[in-house]
C-alpha cells in the first residue's frame, strides 16, 4: 500500500468521525467521555487538515498521471466531497 492510499484511508476514517461529530453537536450528551472527545477532535480538526493534504496529493497524482490512483479513485473523490462540506460548515 502506498503512502497516498494510506493517507486517503485515514482521511476517510476521520471524515466518518466528522459525521459523528456533527451528530454530537446537534444532539449533545450529558455523559461526556474520552471517546466522545477523541471523535470530536478527529472529526473537526484532523479531518480538515488531512482532507486538505489529500486534495493536494490527489491533484499532484493527477498531474503526474500515475496509474495506481485509478484502482482506488472513489476514495479521494469522497474525501474531496467531505472537504467541500467541511468548508461550507466552517464558513457557515
Amino acid at each position: 500500500m502506498t503512502k497516498a492510499r494510506f493517507l486517503w484511508r485515514v482521511a476517510f476514517l476521520c471524515n466518518l468521525c466528522y459525521l459523528v461529530s456533527v451528530y454530537l453537536r446537534m444532539h449533545p450528551s450529558p455523559n461526556y467521555g474520552a471517546a466522545q472527545s477523541t471523535v470530536l477532535v478527529m472529526g473537526t480538526l484532523l479531518a480538515f487538515g488531512l482532507n486538505l493534504v489529500s486534495l493536494i496529493l490527489y491533484i499532484v497524482s493527477l498531474a503526474g498521471r500515475k496509474e495506481w490512483q485509478k484502482t482506488l479513485a472513489w476514495l479521494p473523490l469522497a474525501n474531496i466531497a467531505f472537504f467541500m462540506v467541511q468548508l461550507v460548515d466552517l464558513v457557515h
